[in-house]
């Protein structure tokens, strides 16, 4: 199986089908309004209290997003098992053992799973103690015993964290001096994803998260 069989003719259908999963997902979670401090806000916009310096506003948007998500339950549960067996259908019909394989021609990876293996190791081995360590630093930096840290506490590192400094409105004009500093031509290229509206930065109510351009083909 190759990147192009994996859109084989006999599977269009399904493959078809599978977006439309991936969009009504994307749908439902930019649907997601929660109430938090008189506001009423979309996931996207909880990051700004998250790694905030006061633990209990983290605290607090931690568990309003978590309480908007348990809203929409039996929604994304319905959502995943679909998918996932949508999945699994596509990748049998290929003749694939499961949706594993089928990811992994679809991303069209160069390294094999016997090299998975081998970083899942040695992130083991030499990554999961240098986690350790920052972990240990936070503790002593936030002034929280290491093992009194929650999920609310991973977005900071300490309490002097500096805010940011760029107003909103001026956020698109200080990337693209980045951009320039780079070089001429990733200048170029932000200045023609500005013009092109390819960017849209900031959150709003049914938004859809994320989702960025992290290579660019030659063709």
């Amino acid at each position: 199986v190759t990147g192009v069989q994996t859109c084989a003719l006999p599977i269009f259908e399904d493959i078809a089908k599978e977006g439309l999963y991936v969009m009504d997902y994307v749908k439902l979670i930019g649907s997601i309004q929660i109430p938090f401090r008189g506001q009423t806000l979309p996931l996207a916009a909880f990051r700004q209290w998250l790694t905030s310096k006061d633990r209990t506003e983290r605290r607090d948007a931690f568990i309003a997003q978590a309480n908007g998500l348990k809203g929409k339950e039996k929604e994304l549960d319905k959502l995943f098992d679909d998918l996932v067996k949508q999945r699994d259908l596509i990748s049998k019909k290929l003749g694939l053992k499961n949706y594993v394989q089928l990811s992994e021609y679809r991303l069209h990876r160069c390294y094999s799973r016997e090299d998975v293996k081998k970083l899942r190791r040695n992130v083991r081995k030499y990554v999961l103690p240098i986690v350790e360590k920052i972990k240990e630093k936070a503790s002593k930096n936030l002034g929280i015993d290491k093992q009194q840290l929650y999920p609310y506490d991973n977005g900071v590192y300490s309490d002097k964290t500096p805010e940011l400094s760029i107003k909103p409105e001026n956020m698109l004009e200080s990337i693209g001096e980045v951009y320039d500093n780079i070089g001429e031509e990733a200048g170029a290229l932000f200045k023609l994803v500005q013009k092109r509206k390819a960017i849209d930065v900031f959150t709003r109510p049914n938004k859809a998260t994320g989702d960025i351009c992290y290579f660019i083909p030659n063709e």
